[in-house]
């Protein structure tokens, strides 16, 4: 409990010295503005594939009319993932391709496919399992995105069964702010301690470690199920599926 309450202090001194906070004022004011949302963009170029078996990355090509695509990415994707995004069948998809120029070896990836059409479906299924954007421009040099997907935080869990609806998993906020003092952070990690509280993070992190152990996405949905998931029959009746544009048909080839 010392050692966390330390690293909390700990934060809190590194972001007030961030290069950001004292150099930069216009990125730091965006940030602020899209809230703990999952916008960022790459320090690198992405791959050119739809998945990469050395970590398990997923990526999706979205055409904003822009030089580059924003790219989508979801990484060390869980064996359910892969299967509802890839097709249970992906393993079969499977190529080797050359690896970096510099070394003597090859990657076991799977191509991006020529069809558009494909690719928009494939970057549906991805928004679906929640992934990261990744604008190949940092944002705050230009004007930002204004599709809702990109701009709200997504604060919740999504599984997708094959016979119909959505199950979503609404992630609770922390209790514990920068505003709390010690001492309500001392009595509410004994609570936690003594079984009277769930803390959110740990229950998160305790049902992402569920999710990947599980290969298919009724397995998915079971767990999120039994961490109190909401079922919504038809996915146009969820909130959040509006709010971010997930719904949608698609295609018997993916």
């Amino acid at each position: 409990m010392a050692g966390y309450m330390l690293f909390r202090i700990w934060e809190y001194v590194a972001s007030l010295n961030s290069p950001a906070t004292e150099t930069d004022p216009e990125r730091l004011k965006l940030q602020a503005s899209f809230g703990p949302c999952t916008i960022g963009y790459p320090l690198h170029p992405p791959p050119d594939v739809r998945f990469d078996m050395s970590d398990k990355s997923i990526y999706g090509f979205i055409s904003q009319n822009e030089s580059a695509p924003w790219v989508l990415h979801i990484h060390q994707s869980s064996p359910a993932i892969r299967s509802y995004i890839l097709g249970s069948n992906w393993e079969s998809q499977l190529v080797k391709i050359p690896g970096n120029k510099n070394r003597n070896h090859t990657h076991d990836c799977i191509p991006i496919p020529d069809d558009p059409i494909d690719e928009s479906n494939h970057c549906l299924l991805m928004k679906r399992a929640g992934a990261k954007l990744r604008n190949p421009t940092p944002p705050w040099e230009k004007e930002p995105c204004k599709d809702p997907y990109y701009l709200f935080s997504r604060r919740q869990i999504m599984g997708w069964p094959e016979s119909g609806g959505v199950w979503v998993y609404k992630i609770r906020k922390h209790p514990l702010t920068d505003d709390t003092s010690i001492d309500d952070e001392i009595d509410y990690f004994y609570r936690v301690a003594e079984g009277e509280e769930t803390d959110p993070e740990l229950e998160e992190d305790e049902l992402r470690t569920k999710l990947f152990q599980e290969t298919t996405m009724e397995g998915h949905c079971e767990v999120l199920k039994q961490y109190g998931a909401t079922f919504y029959e038809n996915p146009a009746d969820c909130p959040e599926v509006k709010l971010l544009g997930l719904q949608g048909t698609i295609s018997s080839s993916q």
